[in-house]
């Protein structure tokens, strides 16, 4: 979507949201507990979106953008250790799925790459896998909590 496109597009929304995307305001975007802004302004361009074109558009952004502090493809900023782990599982037989706090269907495009889950083992929301943990007897990896009860190294 050009920048007149996203214009016209965005007379819909309120008007902070508006103001805050065409002036490249993140800030503004990530208010709120749930980054209000920035989620009304996704939901609104992607909406007419195919799964094709989201994919096409996630794979352009990959390979453009880069983290603002480590000038790196964000794609290449994942945690090793949890890779490794998500490797040695695998080895072992057991089935790795991978739950986000964020978009799903972004992360579908890139984690086959990326963690070597495969597209038929769901990507899915934090809250839906904790929910559906205990009745399907998953154990559910906190790579940040977790971690240290996983690997003593002591």
């Amino acid at each position: 979507m050009t920048k007149i496109d996203l214009q016209s597009s965005l007379r819909l929304l309120p008007i902070q949201w508006c103001k805050a995307t065409l002036a490249g305001d993140l800030a503004k975007l990530l208010e709120g507990e749930h980054f209000d802004g920035l989620i009304q302004i996704l939901a609104h361009t992607h909406a007419e979106m195919t799964s094709d074109e989201f994919r096409d558009a996630v794979e352009a952004w990959l390979t453009t953008a880069k983290h603002p502090r480590y000038g790196k493809p964000h794609d290449e900023l994942t945690d090793l250790p949890m890779q490794e782990l998500l490797s040695d599982l695998r080895a072992h037989g057991f089935k790795s799925f991978i739950v986000s706090g964020g978009g799903v269907d972004f992360m579908r495009v890139w984690v086959e790459r990326v963690y070597g889950i495969p597209p038929g083992h769901p990507t899915g929301k934090l809250v839906e896998a904790l929910r559906e943990a205990p009745t399907r007897g998953w154990v559910v990896v906190d790579m940040k909590q977790d971690w240290k009860a996983i690997f003593q190294t002591e």
